[in-house]
């Protein structure tokens, strides 16, 4: 019988070297797989933070630059913001603000990054300054009123508006005293006047001042001169966007429009600036506005002048001439370096009206997140 030749295994080595290189190459190329793996995986989380980020960016800049336009939205109703970008990146994000209820707000913001798509939301409160205008005109200083001048603290409904009346006030607050002078000056409210009231001190009318100073929409004028508007304005104005005729919010010297019926600018009646003068003003005649009008120094009121609102004067007021009408309140400091006596002469109107200063205010407000589980991660 033939024995086992040796000479049989040749090839064995070449075998081993395929089966080897086999055994590598599938080595190679799990370990390419999984770092091709790693690598996707390390990429989609840095795509995925990155939406995350633009989300939370989206949700902050909804906050910062918070929209006054969000402020006169019904319940249940949305504003959608502009689309803007997370800094650094491609990233973007698009913000959505939604009204809950009168004082409550969702902010939902959807970052996207490459395909990935985070989003967060933050449940707002509306912070609105609530002054002291319980009355037609409130003055720290005494406050003259003559000639055919009408101040009514009464409530007024502005006419056109859609509100519902409230409780009378009182037609003049002062820390000083109230004069009137002939007898076709009228003077009313419940009470017509409340005088050296000793609950005033200054605060109950630069404590407001300050806080709505800083939510100035507009401001003109420099302090230590008179700002007297350009031509016969403020007068609600409008301009064209994208084929649209909208209010012109972009002018300085378009303060809204109080007027509901009549002639009157339609495309600007929900815009409610808050005006700020630094320094003195002249309020021309024939011009109107609505909203807020802050005044550093003093205010001259022409007659003719119209304006549904509030209005601060850190200085004195004086009103002349014929047809000036203020609807809402009116608040004077009267610093001593500017003098201590409001004075309303000629014809003019203050009248009262908690459904305008309610508005004003309410458009003014600033929402800001809750403090207890404000923001949570949606997806």
């Amino acid at each position: 019988m033939r024995g086992f030749s040796v000479r049989n295994e040749r090839g064995i080595a070449l075998v081993i070297a395929i089966v080897a290189l086999v055994i590598i190459g599938a080595i190679v190329a799990g370990t390419f797989f999984i770092s091709t793996i790693e690598q996707r995986t390390a990429g989609n989380t840095v795509t995925s933070a990155q939406a995350l980020q633009a989300a939370e960016a989206g949700n902050q800049a909804a906050i910062a630059f918070w929209s006054p336009t969000a402020n006169s939205l019904a319940n249940g109703d949305s504003l959608v913001l502009s689309q803007g970008t997370l800094g650094g990146s491609s990233a973007t994000y698009q913000a959505t603000i939604y009204r809950l209820n009168s004082a409550e707000y969702l902010i939902r913001s959807v970052g996207t990054m490459g395909g990935t798509v985070q989003a967060v939301g933050s449940l707002l409160k509306l912070n609105i300054v609530r002054p002291g205008a319980n009355a037609a005109v409130t003055s720290f200083g005494s406050v003259r009123v003559a000639g055919n001048s009408t101040i009514d603290g009464n409530d007024n409904v502005p006419a056109g508006w859609s509100c519902s009346s409230a409780a009378n006030r009182t037609g003049i607050r002062t820390h000083g005293t109230v004069t009137t002078v002939g007898n076709a000056t009228t003077v009313t409210g419940s009470p017509a006047t409340v005088q050296h009231d000793s609950s005033f001190d200054t605060t109950v009318v630069s404590g407001p001042f300050n806080q709505l100073k800083a939510l100035a929409t507009i401001t003109v004028g420099s302090a230590g001169s008179t700002y007297n508007p350009p031509g016969n304005t403020p007068l609600p104005t409008t301009t064209t966007v994208n084929s649209s005729t909208v209010c012109n919010v972009s002018s300085t010297t378009n303060w809204g429009e109080p007027r509901r019926s009549g002639t009157y600018v339609p495309q600007c009646i929900s815009y409610f600036p808050v005006v700020y003068v630094a320094g003195s003003v002249n309020l021309p005649a024939n011009s109107r506005g609505q909203g807020i009008l802050l005044v550093q120094e003093d205010a001259s009121i022409a007659g003719g002048f119209e304006w549904t609102g509030l209005i601060i004067v850190h200085g004195q007021v004086t009103s002349t001439g014929t047809g000036a009408k203020i609807t809402g309140a009116m608040m004077s400091m009267n610093d001593a370096n500017v003098g201590d006596i409001d004075t309303f002469s000629g014809n003019p109107t203050v009248l009262y009206s908690r459904c305008a200063v309610d508005a004003v205010l309410q458009n003014a407000g600033i929402a800001r997140p809750m403090l207890a589980r404000s923001w949570t991660q949606l997806y």
